[in-house]
This record gives C-alpha cells, structure tokens and sequence, in this order.
C-alpha cells in the first residue's frame, strides 16, 4: 500500500483562514468577491515590499520603510480597516507615525489623510479590492 502524501497549500505568511477572512470581509462590505488566489498574490506583495505585515481582528497593518521629508520622520504603519470598508460616513484606514524615539511604538495618528488628488485612485484602489495599491499609494502620498 502506498501512502499518498496530503499537497500542503500555501499560506504566503498568512493562514489560510486569514485569507478566506478577508475574502469574506470584501464581500460583505464591498460586494465585491475577490478569488483567494489575487488576495495571496496582495498579501505575498505587501510581504515581499514592506518591513511588517499583519493581520488582526479585521484590521491589516502595514509597515513602511522610514519615510523622509526634510527629515527622517520614521516608519508609518497603515492600518486598513476592513470592518469600514463601504462606508461613506468613517475613513476605512488609519495613519500611525512610528517616532524613533519612541522604541518602535506608535506614537501618532493622523488618522484619515488628505489624499489630493490621489483620493479618487486611493477609493477606486480599495472598491476593486487592490489592497496592495492602496498602500502603495498611500506611502508614495507620505513622501510627498
């Protein structure tokens, strides 16, 4: 007898409950259903291009590298919210300055940014379910 080996899927970092999670989270807040294999591909991208990715509790925290304007202003961590997704009344995402001083902790919310002109691409970005853009967006908007 021959034993067969179970194929083993990939979690990219993340659990794959995490990823049907958010996938669950897109549809009821969205409409929108996005296929596990595009929100691994966000998740493995976000991974591979920022210092620190997490997920808790419907909330999808992004680290960025030190973000310079004049002077070394620290990491910022994005927080994406997904359980405010949709919703016209709250920003969906937070802001937080990480200071250096502050041994790693965030000391800062900035809360909802002024997005310029970026708005419109930043809303489009979140409603086709491009998390990945998004913060692309938003970091390139904070070194600006």
């Amino acid at each position: 007898m021959i034993a067969m080996a179970k194929k083993r899927r990939k979690t990219v970092g993340f659990p794959v409950k995490v990823v049907k999670e958010i996938q669950t989270l897109f549809r009821k807040h969205i409409g929108k259903k996005i296929i596990l294999k595009e929100i691994r591909a966000m998740l493995r991208y976000l991974l591979d291009n920022y210092n620190d990715v997490s997920y808790k509790k419907g909330v999808l925290t992004i680290q960025t590298d030190d973000i310079y304007r004049g002077y070394n202003r620290g990491p910022h961590d994005i927080r994406l919210d997904f359980k405010r997704l949709g919703k016209r009344t709250s920003c969906h995402y937070d802001i937080l300055t990480i200071s250096p001083t502050s041994g790693g902790e965030p000391v800062h919310s900035s809360g909802c940014m002024c997005f310029g002109y970026g708005w419109e691409v930043c809303q489009k970005s979140v409603s086709d379910g491009r998390i990945d853009d998004f913060v692309d967006i938003v970091q390139a908007i904070l070194r600006t």
